[in-house]
């Protein structure tokens, strides 16, 4: 009989859990989709922030110093938050992103050929994307809801076996 497995984040700890997860119908703490669509960020697309309070450019760059991505936002009584990507580097034509809706923005650069953007877009939902720099195209980008309604509240794996084993035993 084939057992799922799941990892759940509780308390600071790692708890696996197996088939007590099916029996009391948790929801992952984590969850992946694309519910958030509309904050993708879009590619060759850039926000007019002209007249607007913008903040100072943030500037990020890979670990050869070949590449760079520069942050600028929109600050202030804007809304939603309006920010534009600008990257550049060596033998790569400059390229335009354009964010919106978010509450803060991690951009990191993986090699010099990935942009990794992390999009936090509220208290329990952010934005995953990665792009291509050199092949100008998204590689993923998926939607992140921090479920902090689920019923886990289990602190060790202890509690887990405990209760798989109970579980076990009761039914026939």
């Amino acid at each position: 009989m084939k057992r799922a497995l799941s990892i759940f984040v509780c308390a600071g700890s790692i708890v696996l859990a197996s088939n007590y997860v099916e029996q009391h119908r948790l929801v992952p703490l984590l969850q992946y989709h694309d519910e958030f669509k509309d904050y993708y960020p879009k590619l060759h697309n850039r926000h007019n922030l002209n007249g607007l309070d913008t903040s100072q450019p943030t500037v990020v760059l890979d670990a050869y110093d070949t590449m760079k991505a520069t942050f600028i936002q929109s600050q202030g009584s804007v809304a939603p938050s309006l920010g534009n990507v600008t990257i550049e580097g060596i033998d790569t034509e400059t390229l335009q992103v354009s964010l919106s809706g978010f509450r803060s923005v991690r951009l990191e650069w993986v090699g010099s050929n990935l942009l990794y953007f992390n999009i936090n877009i509220g208290h329990v939902a952010n934005v995953e994307s990665l792009l291509n720099v050199r092949e100008k195209k998204w590689i993923y980008s998926k939607s992140i809801y921090y479920n902090k309604h689920s019923k886990l509240k289990i602190a060790s794996s202890h509690a887990v076996e405990a209760t798989n084993a109970n579980a076990s035993t009761a039914s026939p």
